[in-house]
C-alpha cells in the first residue's frame, strides 16, 4: 500500500449525456468527484457534507481544479496514514503520531525517487502542508 503516482493517479473518464467536446484536464481531482459529477448530471440533490465536487463545469469549460487532493490508507499491521498533493508536493504522514514520512517535490522529482522528509531545508513545506491541509481535512 502506497501513495506513489502509479498507485493513485487513475484517469477518469466522463461522458455525460448531453453533447460535450472532448478534453483532456490535467486538474486535481479526487474519486467523491465522481458521486457528485453523476448526481449534477442527473439534476439531483448533492450530498449533505459531501466534500465532492462536480467536474461537470470542467467539462463545460468553466471550471478549475482542487488545490490538494487527499487520500489515506489504514492497515492493523502499518498504522494509518493520510496523504495531502498539491501540484508541486506530495506528503504522507502517519496520523496516529503525526509523524511526516515523505515529502516529494513533484515538480524537481516527477518521478517520486527522493524522499525530503529529512531535508532541513524542507522542513517548513512539512509544516505548512501539515497545518494548511491535513491538519484542515482532518478536522473535516
Amino acid at each position: 500500500m502506497n501513495f506513489y503516482k502509479s498507485s493513485v493517479l487513475v484517469p477518469a473518464i466522463i461522458r455525460p449525456p448531453k453533447p460535450v467536446s472532448s478534453k483532456v484536464e490535467d486538474g486535481i481531482i479526487e474519486s467523491i468527484d465522481l458521486t457528485r459529477t453523476v448526481l449534477d448530471i442527473a439534476g439531483a440533490e448533492e450530498i449533505e457534507d459531501s466534500r465532492g465536487m462536480s467536474l461537470l463545469p470542467f467539462l463545460q469549460g468553466q471550471g478549475s481544479g482542487r488545490e490538494v487532493a487527499f487520500s489515506a490508507i489504514e492497515s492493523r499491521r502499518d498504522g494509518y496514514f493520510v496523504m495531502a498533493a498539491t501540484e508541486r508536493y506530495r506528503m504522507t504522514l502517519e496520523r496516529n503520531t503525526g509523524t511526516v514520512c515523505e515529502l516529494f517535490d513533484l515538480k524537481e522529482d516527477p518521478d517520486e525517487l527522493k524522499n525530503l522528509v529529512n531535508d532541513p531545508n524542507c522542513k517548513w513545506i512539512c509544516q505548512e502542508l501539515k497545518k494548511v491541509y491535513i491538519d484542515t481535512h482532518l478536522a473535516y
